[in-house]
């Protein structure tokens, strides 16, 4: 299955349907969307290689087993093409002023991913608003956590970005903006 339409599908539950409506799962597939719409996938200098979802669905598998980044990228420049992951996570707030992203065990597998692969990982936090349409969105590297759990909001202050505005991959700093 093509992966960008995927995205596209026309019963796609990112059309802000109420959130009290949303399982968990429908929550986090329309946030990972919401973060693959920020790449202009039809420019052609973006492909989406995977999409960890959509196999979660097709396989029955439920998102904890999933050991995998969401979303997997290929950025194409003139000299040669560029991978990296995302691991994307949604939340109504950030409640006390922090919550935990992930457990141990996953962040291990992360980690690993990261460093087998040879590729750069991130995570796309959006706050408040619909997952389909967050108020607040953070894009930070992976390493920034380091095998920390829990996610201050006053520790993604720098990686704060326009929710609404396009995703650039720098090839030079292996760096998401």
């Amino acid at each position: 299955m093509n992966h960008n339409s995927a995205l596209r599908r026309k019963d796609d539950i990112s059309s802000l349907q109420p959130l009290i409506s949303l399982s968990a799962f429908e929550k986090g597939e329309a946030f990972e969307k919401f973060v693959a719409s920020l790449f202009n996938l039809k420019s052609k200098r973006f492909e989406l290689l995977h999409y960890n979802s959509e196999n979660a669905i097709l396989y029955g598998l439920a998102a904890a087993k999933c050991l995998y980044p969401d979303l997997k990228f290929l950025f194409y420049t003139k000299d040669r093409p560029f991978k990296f992951a995302i691991e994307c996570k949604w939340k109504q707030s950030f409640g006390t002023g922090h919550f935990q992203w992930a457990d141990s065990h996953r962040i291990k597998n992360y980690m690993a991913y990261e460093k087998r692969n040879h590729i750069p990982m991130f995570i796309a936090i959006g706050i408040g608003g619909h997952p389909a349409s967050p108020d607040k969105l953070y894009l930070t590297p992976l390493s920034h956590f380091g095998y920390k759990t829990e996610v201050f909001e006053r520790d993604l202050i720098p990686y704060r970005r326009n929710p609404k505005r396009r995703f650039f991959y720098d090839a030079r700093q292996l760096k998401l903006f």
